[in-house]
């Protein structure tokens, strides 16, 4: 009959919870890795967003001024202010169209150009296809808008609109990134008032 004294029962339960000790800290461990990685990866997915997004904006901006200032341009030529201007106000006026004229293009070709079209399509990509429909319907417009070279649809509403839903989703990203430190985990959420469609 095997005879344990207390000294040894003692030492077997030290080693047990040893064991389990080294065990539980090395799951927290590699579950604490794990929750970094997964928060880094959203943080530098939210910048990457907030980047392009950024480029996208500014672009819009740029071409709807520049769209305007040829409207502008126009009526102005044709109206009876034109016509009572002296001759060397005229020629100011007509360098500074032509210099206008020179960026407008500028711009336009920037538009236009496959690194901004790409940089559109990455950002749809990016985007969820049903919380985020509107503002994946708003970037097939501006796409749309830049390669045909008509600002027809990109109104200052639009625009404000565009804004406001980069905003939301940039917000409730970073809400979520909050709340995946904060429970220590992934966290499932649906962004809320997502009914009111942008075309409808």
């Amino acid at each position: 009959m095997l005879n344990l004294n207390f000294t040894d029962v003692s030492a077997s339960i030290a080693l047990i919870l040893s064991i389990l000790a080294i065990l539980f800290t090395y799951k927290s461990v590699k579950i604490t890795k794990f929750i970094e990685t997964i928060t880094n990866q959203r943080i530098n997915w939210i910048s990457t967003l907030r980047d392009d997004f950024s480029k996208i904006l500014t672009l819009l901006l740029q071409f709807k001024r520049f769209k305007k200032f040829a409207k502008d341009t126009e009526w102005w030529l044709e109206s009876d202010a034109y016509f009572e201007m002296n001759p060397e106000q005229i020629f100011d006026l007509h360098e500074e169209i032509k210099e206008r004229e020179k960026q407008k293009n500028i711009i336009v070709l920037k538009a236009k150009q496959t690194e901004t079209i790409t940089l559109i399509e990455l950002l749809i990509l990016r985007l969820n296809e049903v919380d985020d429909i509107n503002l994946i319907s708003m970037l097939e417009l501006t796409k749309d808008s830049f390669l045909e070279n008509d600002d027809t649809d990109l109104s200052e509403k639009f625009i404000d609109q565009m804004k406001s839903e980069i905003k939301q989703l940039l917000k409730f990203e970073w809400e979520r990134v909050k709340q995946e430190v904060k429970k220590g985990g992934h966290v499932h959420a649906k962004r809320k008032n997502k009914s009111d469609i942008f075309w409808s």
